[in-house]
């Protein structure tokens, strides 16, 4: 009898102790960035920066007070622009030199992308103990992201009855359907009740996967940096 009593109470211990540090926090979040594209093709010009939005939910594992698993399920929009690509170029190949100087086409001509992805980020975050009503931490992951929508427009055209964007549909669908990018961020929680936590966090997305299926056999990566609010509950 002394055996079991002593068996049950370290199963207690043991299962107190599991339940402290395998914890479930779920939350909604809201990213402002700037999203850019960088070419390993040095004939690309004029890269511009563009705004990127995402929102969407936040779950966190946690192994114990210091460590714990995020991910979550969110829907991003970034932006970007560049010039001189060899896709366009490659289309107007056939088009005399009239003509393209008269739509604007011959030299440095701006296209603009826009995408929508769903994102599935697995990250592992480094938490510190409660500092006051803070808890700091540091994050390190990857992001999956998979394609729904991408659009094209063809900017600085003297037409404006955007015919051109509609002999260019082919190239609403020339981006890649998958996009990998690493996560490096940091941050902290306010803490604002016993479950409830504010959240603010600055990170940088670097992605390693060339997004752009423009006939061009060099790489096209999208980069982000973001600024993420939240709630956590």
């Amino acid at each position: 009898m002394k055996k079991i009593i002593i068996a049950f109470a370290f199963l207690l211990f043991i299962t107190n102790s599991f339940g402290q540090y395998k914890k479930f926090r779920f939350g909604l979040q809201l990213t402002n960035g700037v999203s850019f594209i960088n070419s390993d093709n040095v004939n690309i010009s004029d890269t511009k920066s563009g705004y990127a939005f995402s929102y969407g939910l936040l779950t966190e594992y946690s192994f114990n007070e210091n460590y714990a698993i995020s991910t979550g399920v969110n829907i991003s929009n970034p932006r970007v622009s560049r010039a001189n690509s060899p896709a366009i170029n490659a289309y107007y190949l056939g088009v005399n030199d009239t003509v393209r100087t008269a739509l604007g086409l011959l030299t440095d001509q701006k296209e603009s992308y826009t995408f929508t992805y769903i994102d599935l980020p697995l990250v592992l975050k480094l938490i510190t103990k409660e500092i006051g009503y803070f808890r700091y931490f540091g994050e390190f992951g990857i992001v999956n992201s998979f394609r729904v929508r991408s659009r094209f427009t063809l900017d600085g055209s003297s037409l404006e009855n955007k015919s051109i964007n509609k002999k260019l549909s082919p190239f609403d669908i020339r981006s890649n359907f998958y996009n990998a990018s690493l996560k490096v961020g940091g941050g902290f929680e306010y803490i604002i009740s016993d479950k409830t936590t504010f959240l603010v966090e600055l990170s940088f997305n670097n992605g390693f996967i060339n997004i752009l299926d423009d006939g061009d056999d060099k790489r096209s990566v999208l980069r982000m940096v973001n600024l993420t609010t939240g709630i956590m509950f």
